[in-house]
């Protein structure tokens, strides 16, 4: 059965934060990293303006106004940072977080820090599995509890459930993809 989809963008062939001009969002004063992964650099801009869900390299999720305006008809538990420089297109930021059983998918974690309780590295996100999920989540978008990737290279997986994925192919939007996670 499935219970939920993991949502996919590509690719935008942009940094939000990594070498590019940016404030100085805060770091872990012992590990050096990022702390707010839902960080928007003021100076962000984007280079492709084709898809409705998009990623830069390092962090952060990029989405049209037409992705911001199905989110807020259908009231889903998101928000939306505005980008300075870029007019209908936002950063996403969801809420609702659903807890990502790395356990079971046997995710590779490395160098936790004790004090932001983030790890340096986390590798293996597909396929999902969730914890505590024995049936079809509820109409909403949601995020995992963990970060994958690596240092400041790091994101939320973005997971949706089954009917809010049939509302996402009605739309026809651009640039999106899906993988199923299913309870086994």
């Amino acid at each position: 059965m499935i219970i939920a989809y993991i949502l996919f963008g590509y690719d935008n062939d942009t940094f939000m934060y990594e070498g590019v001009e940016h404030t100085s969002p805060p770091k872990c004063p012992k590990c050096g990293h990022l702390i707010d992964f839902d960080y928007t650099n003021p100076y962000y801009q984007l280079k492709k303006k084709i898809s409705d869900l998009s990623h830069p390299y390092d962090i952060g999720t990029i989405v049209s106004l037409k992705f911001k305006e199905f989110c807020e008809r259908n009231r889903y538990n998101v928000r939306f940072k505005e980008l300075e420089r870029e007019a209908n297109f936002y950063q996403l930021v969801v809420i609702d977080k659903v807890e990502y059983d790395y356990e079971r998918r046997k995710t590779k974690l490395t160098g936790f820090c004790d004090v932001c309780k983030n790890y340096e590295q986390a590798i293996g996100a597909a396929p999902g599995y969730l914890k505590h999920v024995t049936r079809p989540l509820l109409d909403g978008i949601y995020r995992t509890d963990l970060q994958f990737g690596a240092g400041d290279r790091k994101r939320y997986l973005i997971i949706v459930s089954p009917e809010t994925y049939e509302k996402m192919k009605k739309e026809k939007f651009k640039g999106l993809y899906f993988e199923k996670i299913e309870v086994q």
